[in-house]
């Protein structure tokens, strides 16, 4: 089964400042979008079981990080995975998933609340 992902996360470490996975380490999981196959994109929230599972093939952007998070959060082995990030930049294109989008004509799309979410925090 192929499942497409996003985890949104915060920490009291700066991403830009540390390995991923120190920064997942000390995560905390705020939601993950994602979808199965074809199916309507799906909002998962902590509490609720992992829609992934040992032998899933998992799509992402940037997916080291994803599986930073997965792997200190649940230990989920046997994970195949695609991720987008490289696939664009083995082909000359932008890598961050803003500037991507920028490419294919995708509009812009306000982040400032999702920012306030995940900037580092005192716990």
């Amino acid at each position: 089964m192929v499942i497409f992902l996003d985890f949104e996360t915060r920490s009291t470490l700066d991403l830009k400042k540390c390995s991923q996975a120190a920064y997942a380490a000390s995560s905390e999981i705020i939601c993950c979008g994602y979808a199965v196959e074809n199916e309507p994109p799906k909002l998962w929230l902590p509490g609720h079981p992992l829609p992934i599972k040992l032998g899933d093939h998992v799509v992402a952007h940037n997916f080291a990080f994803e599986k930073a998070i997965i792997d200190h959060h649940w230990k989920v082995p046997g994970l195949s995975y695609s991720c987008t990030m490289a696939q664009a930049r083995s082909h000359c294109l932008p890598g961050s998933l803003e500037d991507l989008g920028s490419f294919f004509g995708l509009p812009k799309l306000n982040t400032s609340a999702l920012k306030k979410l995940y900037k580092p925090y005192r716990g």
